[in-house]
């Protein structure tokens, strides 16, 4: 694999993965990431980057200035090493080759890094690579299906409005969210019980499919990014997509 792209979106991406925030732990939250390892590979003029464990996938899509085929073909990154040597970068054209180990260089800087052999959630990402969006989904009533679960309801919201919805939660401080499409409106809540809790309308661009009601845990609005479109079904995983970005969480069922 060799790659030619700007040193600080490649930084930016591979930090926007690691989905670094607040995770559920018992009654509270606690700072966490999904995993420190990044699976990339191109696709047309575009870098991918993956990471996953075993109740969130994602993916973030970087645009490349040129690239070349190898018989390299994916790699997988360390994502804290990597982003501490690409930050001398800067916003500087820099061109990354994968062999043994991964070689950065720009006009001015260049640095060796080793690379990971396999990452810890290939089986998720795998599945996330396989899925891809109806062509038709922008007429109304079309869902995806991911997996074995095929969407029964959808919202589109501003990635400002999601985030402001969720800092709005961060209030009970177990990093766990409830959406809820019922009655024709679209609800973010979060608690812990039914003293302790906090729920706020989101407004929507679109609201179409059946009411559904889905609970997850972890970190998700800083990841997107512009319009996004959520999909939803009862007690299945929640979908989140926008341009170039996708999020997949399993649901929370209490036990």
């Amino acid at each position: 694999m060799k790659i030619k792209t700007k040193g600080k979106e490649l930084v930016e991406a591979l930090e926007l993965v690691s989905l670094k925030g607040k995770y559920h732990n018992g009654l509270t939250a606690k700072n966490g990431q999904l995993s420190n390892f990044a699976y990339a590979e191109i696709d047309d003029d575009v870098l991918f980057i993956y990471n996953a464990d075993h109740s969130t996938v994602c993916k973030i899509g970087v645009d490349l200035i040129e690239h070349e085929n190898t018989k390299i073909k994916s790699v997988v990154f360390d994502i804290d090493k990597t982003t501490k040597y690409l930050k001398p970068f800067g916003d500087d054209e820099t061109t990354l080759v994968v062999g043994d180990y991964i070689t950065l260089e720009s006009e001015t800087t260049k640095a060796k890094i080793p690379k990971v052999l396999e990452h810890p959630g290939i089986a998720a990402i795998t599945r996330l690579k396989e899925f891809s969006l109806p062509d038709n989904i922008v007429e109304e009533g079309v869902m995806p299906t991911f997996g074995k679960t095929t969407f029964e309801s959808s919202v589109i919201v501003i990635a400002d409005d999601l985030a402001n919805a969720s800092k709005a939660c961060d209030a009970v401080n177990n990093a766990k969210f409830k959406f809820d499409t019922s009655n024709g409106i679209f609800v973010i809540s979060s608690e812990r019980n039914n003293l302790d809790k906090i729920e706020t309308v989101v407004d929507t661009i679109q609201q179409e499919g059946e009411c559904a009601t889905v609970e997850f845990c972890g970190t998700f609005h800083k990841f997107m990014k512009n319009g996004v479109s959520i999909y939803m079904k009862d007690e299945a995983p929640i979908l989140f997509v926008s341009r170039n970005r996708m999020l997949v969480k399993a649901p929370y069922l209490e036990r």
